[in-house]
């Protein structure tokens, strides 16, 4: 009878070789997985500023600010632009109202298309990456009087 110390144990070449393939496997998808979910949150910020430059800029002109002085208050963003159609005059359920549609561009990725550390940069073509969203705004033409 072969004693237990006597037997040699141990994994072969293969077996090892399996095994980093299998691990190099998951580490890669791991990986994947990270830039992916990095890119979409870093998608949805960029989206979520846009969208935040587009209510603010909405309220402005249903509080009675004109298009210009928005533009003026609202703060400068480099990856999201808000732009004024030409106002004009609706009637809605027999009340004669100001319109005017304001659109905001969110850029989702950068121009440069190369790396910087701590700047994220998407790839690909950026004019196919661009956002635009449109809200038609109304305002009545009477507006409240300041305090005295």
């Amino acid at each position: 009878m072969k004693s237990f110390l006597n037997r040699k144990a141990g994994y072969s070449l293969v077996d090892t070789m399996i095994a980093a393939t299998i691990l190099a496997i998951a580490v890669g998808a791991a990986c994947s997985l990270t830039l992916g979910m990095n890119t979409e949150d870093e998608i949805a910020w960029r989206v979520s500023r846009g969208m935040t430059l587009l209510d603010n800029a909405t309220a402005l002109y249903g509080l009675g600010l004109s298009p210009d002085t928005i533009s003026r208050v609202l703060p400068t963003d480099s990856l999201a632009a808000v732009s004024f159609g030409t106002e004009a005059s609706e009637t809605v359920s027999d009340l004669q109202l100001q319109a005017v549609d304001v659109s905001v561009t969110i850029r989702t990725v950068d121009d440069t298309g190369s790396w910087t550390p701590g700047a994220w940069t998407g790839g690909g073509d950026a004019s196919e990456k661009a956002r635009v969203v449109t809200a038609r705004v109304y305002r009545s033409s009477f507006q409240l009087a300041p305090a005295p």
